[in-house]
C-alpha cells in the first residue's frame, strides 16, 4: 500500500470529483492507491482558482503526509475576486451554480468566475478587454507559484493539462522564459489528446473524456509515472 495519507488534487470539470461513482482521474487514483483525496477546482474553474484553491488547502497538511496532482484548464478562463453580491438568478446563468465559488470559508469575499461564453455583463466587459498572451503568461505564473511551493517544502506533485492548447502561445517573447522555468520532467501528457489518440473516434461526450477513459488515463499515464518517479505502487492489483 502507499505510504501516502493522502491525495491533493486540483483541476477543472476534467478533475470534477463530485459524483458518488468513480468518474474522473483524481478518483481512480484515490481508489486505485488506496488513500483518500481532497480535491480542490472546480467544473469551468480558470487555473487562479485552481493554483489559488490548492495553496489553500496545502497549508493544512504536513508535507511528508500527501501527494499532489494538477490538471491545468483553459487559459481564457478568468476570475474575479470581491464582495460583489449575485440574486439566484444571476447565480443560475448558463445553469451555473457555485458562481461565485469562495473556498476560504473565513474569508470575507470571493471568487467570480469569468468564461468568454458565460453570458453575463462581467464576463462580456473583462473579455472585450482580454488577449491570449496576457492569459498564458498568467497561466505560466499560476504553475510557477504552486510548483515552487511544493518544491520548497518537498512535496511529490506531477502537472498534466486538460488540453494542449494550455501552452498554446509558450513561445511568444513575454512568456517563452516563464515556460522554461516549468520542471517539464513532472508534467504527464494532456487527457484530452491522449484520450483522442487511444479511440477510434474523436467522439467525446461533450468534450470530456468519459468515465472509462479517464480510468484507462490514470492507468495508463499517472500510475507509471508515479511508480518510476517516486516509486509508489497501487494498493492492490
Amino acid at each position: 500500500t502507499s505510504v501516502y495519507m493522502r491525495l491533493i488534487s486540483s483541476g477543472c470539470s476534467f478533475s470534477d470529483s463530485t459524483s458518488e461513482e468513480p468518474r474522473t482521474w483524481p478518483q481512480w487514483l484515490s481508489i486505485t492507491l488506496g488513500v483518500p483525496l481532497t480535491h480542490c477546482g472546480l467544473p469551468s474553474a480558470g487555473n487562479g482558482v485552481i493554483s489559488r484553491d490548492l495553496l489553500f488547502k496545502l497549508h493544512t497538511y504536513h508535507s511528508d503526509d500527501i501527494l499532489v496532482g494538477v490538471m491545468w484548464s483553459g487559459i481564457d478562463r478568468k476570475e474575479k475576486y470581491g464582495n460583489d453580491t449575485f440574486t439566484e438568478q444571476e447565480k443560475q446563468i448558463n445553469g451555473w451554480v457555485k458562481n461565485p465559488y469562495k473556498f476560504n470559508p473565513d474569508d470575507t469575499g470571493s471568487w467570480t468566475l469569468l468564461n468568454a461564453y458565460f453570458q453575463n455583463k462581467m464576463s462580456r466587459d473583462y473579455f472585450k478587454q482580454a488577449n491570449e498572451i496576457q492569459h498564458q503568461i498568467e497561466t505560466l505564473e499560476h504553475m510557477l507559484r504552486v510548483q515552487w511551493y511544493l518544491q520548497a517544502n518537498n512535496i511529490k506533485y506531477f502537472f498534466t493539462n486538460y488540453k494542449d492548447a494550455v501552452f498554446e502561445f509558450v513561445d511568444h517573447p513575454a512568456c517563452k522564459h516563464l515556460y522554461n522555468m516549468l520542471d517539464h520532467s513532472k508534467f504527464l501528457p494532456s487527457i484530452y489528446e491522449f484520450t483522442l489518440r487511444q479511440t477510434a473516434t474523436s467522439d467525446l461526450p461533450d468534450g470530456h473524456p468519459s468515465p472509462r477513459q479517464q480510468k484507462f488515463y490514470t492507468k495508463r499515464i499517472i500510475l507509471p509515472f508515479l511508480r518510476k518517479e517516486y516509486g509508489i505502487k497501487r494498493a492492490r492489483n
